[in-house]
């Protein structure tokens, strides 16, 4: 009897994508996120520039993931980046007057009393027309109540 030949065929589901895969597919959708790229570009870039091969439902959740970790990121401590743009700055100042640049030094150190407050409240002078002051209104327009600014 002849033996037949066994011939091996390709599973026609793709296997499920390791989660290591999955961060990457992530990573890959947040940067297109960053760069401006639509939900509909996103899968029109999956579809014709990876090999992933994955439902349009899979890329969604990869946009949420993405999305989630950008609002994730976007959260600011304030006195967190308030101390790390402080010492940024006296390193740099420090930096600057190791090596005589006193100009550079200058322009940190008022660059840090900006950021301590140390200067007066700058005034701002609000005018009209040709410097002439503003007359407000307070009253009736036909009928509409409110403030109004006139030159």
């Amino acid at each position: 009897m002849a033996r037949r030949a066994a011939t091996k065929r390709k599973s026609e589901t793709p296997k499920k994508a390791t989660a290591a895969e999955i961060t990457k597919r992530v990573n890959k959708v947040y940067q297109l996120l960053l760069d401006g790229l639509s939900r509909a570009d996103i899968l029109e870039y999956v579809a014709k520039k990876t090999e992933w091969k994955v439902s349009d439902g899979s890329v969604d959740e990869y946009i949420a993931k993405a999305t989630a970790e950008i609002k994730a990121r976007s959260t600011i401590v304030r006195d967190e980046e308030y101390g790390k743009a402080l010492e940024r700055l006296r390193m740099l100042y420090s930096r600057n007057i190791m090596i005589q640049d006193f100009k550079a030094a200058l322009a940190v150190q008022k660059e840090i009393n900006e950021l301590l407050g140390l200067y007066p409240a700058k005034k701002i002078e609000h005018g009209g027309k040709d410097g002439k002051p503003i007359k407000l209104l307070i009253g009736w327009d036909d009928g509409n109540s409110g403030i109004f600014a006139e030159d």
